[in-house]
């Protein structure tokens, strides 16, 4: 019986010295030693944890911390801070007001030329600003098949003509990468008037945008007599190259009825003309034209000539960026817009 006893005892201290080791017994873990490595959650209010909490990851560049804030607006601009300043994008994700979380992502596309954060943006205005923007930014019509809006790829095209005549890029690349046949020779078109070298019209197929580079080239067209010898479609291309050459309506008066708004749009938008842009009968050329021209010229008066509200939303927004005017982005009627507007403003 001794014997069983002795045994059972020692099974007993060798269970005991299992459970609490060597140094004796461990203890339980308490609230106070966890709240004690996050000083955040020892404060009172749910208000000044959300706000130790944005502190913190703004300081620690952390989203992870951004979790933690119970307050759904305050979590929202926490996730914005941290993802604008790190330039993460799966940041933005996580917000869940769709605007804020639009206005994220176009202000990491623009500010770090990222243009797979515009494919993530769900606001038609917001998605063909940022498409534009990544086209301008990067001198690439590429982007501006992204475009979904006909006055923004409109406005698009021509910002990448303008950039086509000043030099920015190697102009045969340039004019190659547009998809769209019309605007590709176009663009042929109008950079043969600067460069007097007809072997870029070799990138048109077309032969009346041929004849028309090509006559170009040799002279730049500026009257509506040197276009006498053409005829239909030719004959309009080569009048519309000619307005847009001078600056002027007076060859647009001997287009086909087809062809005057084109012409008045290529009067309008070469800088020099800007009343031709009320001769359009077409509302969407019409609207571009003034958008162009209010972009240009940075004057948000010709934005007033635009009724459409996404597309006059989006040329205030344009204006307000390039001036850095938060009180222009104030006028905008667009609550997503506006917000994207002045979070940039203020970058």
């Amino acid at each position: 019986m001794k014997k069983l006893l002795l045994a059972v005892l020692l099974v007993s201290v060798l269970l005991l010295a299992g459970c609490f080791g060597a140094s004796g017994p461990s203890k339980p873990t308490t609230t106070a030693t966890v709240s004690g490595s996050d000083e955040c959650a020892d404060l009172k209010s749910s208000a000044q944890k959300d706000d130790c909490y944005l502190k913190k990851s703004i300081s620690l560049a952390s989203s992870d911390i951004c979790s933690r804030i119970y307050d759904g607006t305050q979590k929202d601009d926490c996730y914005s801070t941290v993802a604008i300043a790190q330039t993460d994008t799966l940041a933005c994700k996580k917000i869940l007001d769709q605007g804020k979380k639009d206005a994220c992502l176009i202000t990491i596309a623009s500010t770090q030329g990222e243009p797979l954060a515009c494919r993530e943006i769900t606001d038609p205005i917001l998605h063909d600003q940022c498409f534009t923007e990544q086209a301008v930014g990067k001198v690439s019509s590429l982007y501006c098949a992204e475009v979904e809006s006909d006055s923004m790829k409109l406005y698009c095209t021509d910002e990448i003509y303008k950039l086509a005549l000043d030099g920015v890029r190697p102009i045969d690349r340039l004019c190659r990468e547009f998809l769209n046949q019309t605007q590709r020779e176009t663009c042929f078109i109008l950079y043969s008037g600067i460069s007097k070298d007809a072997s870029s019209c070799g990138g048109i197929y077309s032969g009346s945008y041929r004849n028309v580079c090509q006559k170009n080239a040799g002279a730049k067209i500026t009257k509506a007599s040197e276009c006498s010898a053409s005829a239909g479609e030719e004959k309009d291309i080569c009048l519309a190259t000619a307005a847009y050459n001078s600056g002027s309506m007076e060859p647009c008066v001997q287009a086909s009825a087809s062809g005057k708004d084109r012409c008045y749009y290529s009067a309008g938008t070469s800088g020099r003309l800007i009343p031709a842009c009320a001769e359009i009968s077409s509302v969407t050329l019409r609207e571009s034209c003034y958008f162009t021209v209010a972009r240009r010229l940075q004057d948000i008066t010709f934005c007033n000539q635009v009724l459409d509200q996404g597309l006059h939303d989006a040329c205030l927004n344009s204006i307000a960026i390039q001036l850095r005017n938060g009180g222009t982005c104030a006028s905008i009627v667009s609550p997503e817009l506006k917000n994207s507007c002045l979070l940039r403003v203020q970058q």
